[in-house]
């Protein structure tokens, strides 16, 4: 009987990112008693014994599907070298990002060449949206043996939608420069121009921004208009802030994915993305979000984003959440863990 070997690096303290999908995974195949096995490099560990576990699960007789999550090079690395001595296992490496963007004119070369190596060689790559696996092939020209599979959400809420005076949109990606607070800033000055009235609630880090915020509210005179409330831990009260909320903004510079997405559109929330988050492509412009070229909006005073804002009403968000119950099976845990246990 087919096994699969889940390899990744899971600090329990990262509640989100590739750690956050991999936990969703094992609960998922729990739940369907799928027969696997999941090696997680936990902070504090010793690496040696770790890399040493894994070396014993290869040389077992059966083979395996063996699926390892990016999230640094030491062990998508290792796999590959791994995969030259025991063949008999079919690889796959899930990529969650790429170094040479996610760093821009930060990145070292030699992690450059070493990621470059990576997804040259490695025998079978995911890429968790259509983007990625784009740009995976404009950077480092692979194209063979590249396969897109989502990452997932069961987010569900039984609070109820009631239409405010106020406008309320939500960002959950914090103060982060990465995560658009620029661009959420920035469209919040169009919006008081133009007279809307609304309220942005910012959830997440604050990346030592938290200065460079209160400055930015002071100066555009956005008191009362945007604020602050730190990370949320507790997903449940994310879902029931995303159920309730008229809108979300995800403006990320370049997110492969972006899973802030996928929860909004099952929750029946219309998201507004930039065209640089990979889940975007789920958005039906016009109708359940909206996905723009932030460059383009900077340049026109974030005209779409305002107008869109401007005709969101309680009939819009009813057909908005009727619409969601397409996107929960499709993205839903079952669905997605469905086609990891399909590998071959």
């Amino acid at each position: 009987m087919k096994r699969i070997l889940i390899i990744a690096k899971c600090y329990k303290k990262d509640v989100s990112g590739p750690a956050n999908i991999i936990r969703g995974l094992i609960r998922q195949f729990d739940k369907e008693s799928i027969n696997y096995k999941a090696l997680l490099l936990e902070e504090g560990m010793d690496k040696v014994s770790y890399l040493t576990s894994i070396v014993q699960e290869l040389k077992k007789k059966d083979k395996s599907v063996v699926n390892v999550h990016t999230d640094g090079f030491l062990l998508p690395l290792f796999i590959l070298l791994m995969s030259k001595i025991y063949r008999k296992h079919s690889y796959y490496l899930t990529v969650h990002g790429i170094y040479r963007i996610d760093k821009g004119k930060r990145a070292q070369w030699k992690y450059v060449m070493l990621e470059k190596y990576i997804y040259r060689h490695f025998n079978n790559i995911i890429c968790v949206s259509e983007m990625l696996k784009d740009d995976l092939e404009e950077l480092y020209k692979r194209k063979k043996n590249v396969y897109v599979i989502p990452n997932a959400t069961d987010a569900d809420s039984n609070k109820g939608f009631e239409e405010k005076k106020v406008k309320e949109i939500v960002s959950l990606g914090g103060l982060r420069i990465c995560k658009g607070i620029n661009a959420i800033m920035l469209c919040a000055k169009e919006m008081k121009k133009t007279n809307i009235s609304f309220h942005i609630s910012l959830y997440g880090t604050d990346d030592n921004n938290l200065n460079f915020f209160k400055e930015r509210i002071s100066k555009d005179h956005l008191e009362g208009c945007v604020e602050y409330f730190g990370n949320l831990r507790d997903k449940q009260m994310v879902y029931d802030i995303l159920r309730t909320a008229d809108a979300q903004f995800c403006f990320s510079t370049y997110d492969t994915f972006n899973v802030a997405i996928a929860e909004s559109l099952v929750l029946g929330c219309p998201c507004i993305s930039s065209d640089k988050c990979g889940a975007a492509t789920l958005i039906k412009n016009n109708f359940n979000g909206l996905v723009v070229n932030i460059a383009e909006e900077y340049n026109n005073h974030f005209e779409k984003v305002v107008e869109f804002i401007r005709k969101l009403d309680k009939e819009k968000r009813e057909v908005v959440q009727q619409k969601a119950n397409e996107y929960k099976e499709i993205l839903a845990w079952k669905s997605v863990a469905k086609k990891y246990a399909e590998l071959e």
